[in-house]
């Protein structure tokens, strides 16, 4: 069931994609107008009533897994002079967004390697032959450590996030002015002003 709702979560129409990809960044204020729903209501009810559930089991058994959703908790519990704690109805969002971003991420980037693979014999012999030596000396049983040692794999996988980046390109908006430490072409400081979005 996560696999098939979490497919659904990146399946948009055109009218989804037009609404909450493109009208917020240019005309911002037509989506307070028009909402649309990013995320199918049943979708989004399931993960929020997952998650929900999960917290309150761990809370009434104190459960601790030290993992994503602990640290969510400890957030939500958290408040003293120099912490706000965080809004209780943020915790199901941040978890729904942490499974989608290794959710088709992990697929795609297994994807392109093993294209990669089967184009370059060379490299996929390379990597068979440590795996199996790796494997061998592990006697056949594949551990943290096993798979610590598999540096020429973690090397293709690295080469292929780099060929085929899961996130092309990340939005963010500076805090503070910022100066570059680099000069503009008229010799002053390069500065990027408070509230700019920066393409990444």
């Amino acid at each position: 069931e996560f696999r098939a709702l979490g497919k659904r979560a990146f399946d948009m129409n055109i009218l989804q994609t037009f609404f909450n990809m493109v009208m917020p960044r240019a005309v911002p204020y037509v989506k307070m107008v028009f909402p649309v729903r990013l995320i199918d209501k049943d979708v989004a009810d399931f993960f929020t009533s997952t998650f929900e559930e999960n917290v309150k089991y761990r809370e009434k058994n104190k459960v601790l897994r030290h993992d994503f959703v602990d640290l969510l908790m400890q957030l939500k519990n958290k408040s003293n002079a120099d912490t706000e704690g965080i809004d209780a109805d943020i915790l199901p969002a941040q978890a729904f967004v942490f499974f989608l971003a290794g959710f088709e991420t992990s697929s795609s980037t297994l994807g392109n390697v093993m294209t990669e693979l089967a184009y370059n014999q060379d490299v996929q012999d390379k990597v068979r032959a440590e795996v199996q030596r790796v494997l061998n000396k592990h006697g056949g049983n594949i551990s943290y450590e096993a798979l610590s040692e598999l540096t020429y794999m973690e090397q293709v996988i690295d080469e292929t996030m780099r060929l085929y980046p899961a996130a092309s390109n990340m939005v963010r908006m500076t805090n503070d002015d910022y100066v570059l430490p680099t000069t503009g072409a008229d010799g002053k400081p390069a500065v990027l002003p408070k509230g700019v979005k920066v393409i990444i």
